[in-house]
């Protein structure tokens, strides 16, 4: 405080100014807000003005803070959540979910390789469970991951000895051509043709027969069989007999009988026939051999017949069929009964042309108006 005469400055509460000894006079202003109103200062009702804004809003900003959290917390731990239930379907040996689940989780820590690693589990128990072919497909695509490539043409030679062992040999064959260096694949090989082989033969398809046998020809039997397909290949072809009223086609286990080759009765028959030796026999008991190129017949009913080949194959006509009811006059022609001894026929206003065609052994064909109504055998 100061003195009020010299002015100078005296300790607070001096009762004379200790400069001049002027008696101070006290003067005791109002103090500022010393009614406890603190309402009046600006500050204040500033202050208090922000504290109920933020009383307002604070709700909607805890609300609005722990919507941020449902949304950035799943986002940040569902990938962890995901990639763990993903390695556990995978323990589980649920591998398609877990390579599902890995391949959505894209780059996420290693799931790129998890996925590889779910599918060589899942291949491996394929191959332990003999899905061979799909577990061989799987390893083919992990190239090589881990020892896929071993496992791979493991699988297909399990595949090839499966394949053989349900008489799928062709399909065995395709396979152990393509692994004949691992383990005994060469041998089996030999052996899915050899066995290939005899079901052609058996089949009477005896070219392919004899080029499956000529690559197992190491394999027991393979050139016994060389030797069967060589002699009936001398058999197969066309042979027609001295008087050229018989023609005969040897072709895939069938004999095929043209009778009067060319002309308007020309008709054929077919008879299976198989191998005994060096000769062929006809289930309608007829043997066939050969001699110095010609083909000769034995029949215990019809005797012995000799034959020259005059081809390899030509269109066999068709066999005839017996006569029907309903029939024309022309198709029962070209019927295995052909043309009749001599015709009955009768004609009358009322009913028409009937006619009765007679054959040998007492058989007869009638028809009514060129149909064929009736047939006598």
């Amino acid at each position: 405080m100061d003195c009020d005469k010299c002015k100078k400055e005296i300790p607070l509460g001096s009762t004379f100014c200790n400069h001049c000894g002027k008696e101070v006079s006290v003067n005791i202003l109002p103090q500022k807000n010393q009614s406890g109103n603190k309402n009046d200062d600006p500050t204040s009702k500033k202050n208090s003005y922000r504290k109920k804004i933020f009383i307002k809003i604070a709700p909607f900003l805890i609300i609005t803070f722990l919507l941020m959290l449902l949304i950035v917390v799943p986002l940040f731990i569902n990938p962890y959540i995901q990639y763990y239930q993903a390695k556990s379907s995978m323990s589980n040996g649920e591998f398609d979910k877990a390579i599902q689940a890995f391949t959505h989780l894209d780059k996420f820590k290693d799931s790129n390789e998890m996925i590889d690693e779910a599918e060589y589990l899942k291949a491996k128990y394929l191959l332990n469970n003999k899905k061979y072919e799909t577990a061989a497909e799987l390893f083919i695509n992990l190239a090589n991951y881990k020892d896929s490539v071993e496992l791979k043409t493991e699988s297909k030679y399990l595949l090839a000895k499966q394949n053989a062992s349900q008489g799928n040999y062709a399909s065995a064959i395709e396979i152990f051509e393509q692994i004949q260096d691992y383990k005994d694949s060469s041998h089996l090989f030999q052996e899915a043709n050899y066995w290939e082989g005899l079901k052609q033969f058996n089949n009477h398809n005896y070219h392919e027969a004899e080029n499956l046998f000529s690559v197992s020809k190491d394999f027991p039997g393979s050139k016994e069989y060389l030797a069967k397909i060589s002699l009936l290949n001398r058999f197969e072809g066309i042979w027609k007999n001295q008087s050229g009223y018989e023609k005969l086609t040897f072709k895939n286990g069938e004999m095929i009988k043209v009778y009067f080759p060319g002309s308007q009765d020309e008709s054929s028959s077919t008879w299976s026939v198989s191998l005994a030796g060096n000769e062929l026999h006809a289930d309608n008991g007829t043997v066939y051999s050969l001699k110095n190129d010609k083909l000769v017949s034995k029949d215990e009913n019809l005797g012995s017949d000799s034959y020259v080949k005059i081809g390899d194959y030509d269109a066999i006509p068709a066999e005839k069929s017996d006569p029907q009811i309903g029939m024309t006059e022309q198709e029962v022609i070209y019927s295995k009964w052909g043309l009749p001894k001599h015709v009955n026929k009768t004609t009358t206003a009322y009913y028409g042309i009937s006619e009765q065609w007679v054959y040998d052994n007492y058989k007869y064909i009638y028809f009514e108006n060129g149909i064929v109504t009736t047939i006598q055998d």
